[in-house]
């Protein structure tokens, strides 16, 4: 056995420098301390400021008379809404997994130019007069 390897000490004697535990409780103190650093590397990491983005999302000032579900069609206009039309579904579950009927869900978007209808977002997209740009529905009892 190598002499870095090996104890000499008899049974229940405090480790030597040089021997096996006391190699290993170095070793096990180093690999705690590195653990440490990188700790604190990684929270130093996560508290770095985000990049500036545009403020949003905007919930609207005053809700459109049109009170549905449908972001892409406004009462009393004719057309859609410029962009994709995306569905959105899911399911709204009380702490035991029930679904939860009558809630009511609130959804907001930006137009299909990227802009909110709210008097705060200063994006130079244009305004979609055909946009809603916020929907509410009622869940059901599925």
């Amino acid at each position: 056995m190598p002499d870095h390897l090996r104890c000499d000490a008899p049974a229940g004697a405090l480790p030597q420098p040089g021997s096996l535990t006391a190699t290993r409780r170095r070793r096990r103190l180093l690999l705690g301390a590195l653990g440490t650093l990188l700790t604190g590397t990684q929270a130093l990491a996560a508290s770095t400021l985000t990049a500036q983005q545009m403020q949003g999302p905007f919930y609207p000032v005053t809700l459109p008379l049109d009170q549905d579900n449908d972001l892409v069609q406004v009462a009393g206009r004719r057309g859609l809404a410029h962009g994709v039309i995306t569905e959105v579904s899911g399911l709204v579950l009380d702490p035991a997994g029930q679904p939860i009927r009558g809630a009511r869900v609130e959804i907001w978007q930006v137009n299909g130019f990227g802009r909110y209808h709210h008097p705060d977002d200063a994006s130079p997209a244009p305004v979609d007069p055909l946009f809603q740009g916020f929907g509410r529905t009622l869940t059901d009892e599925r």
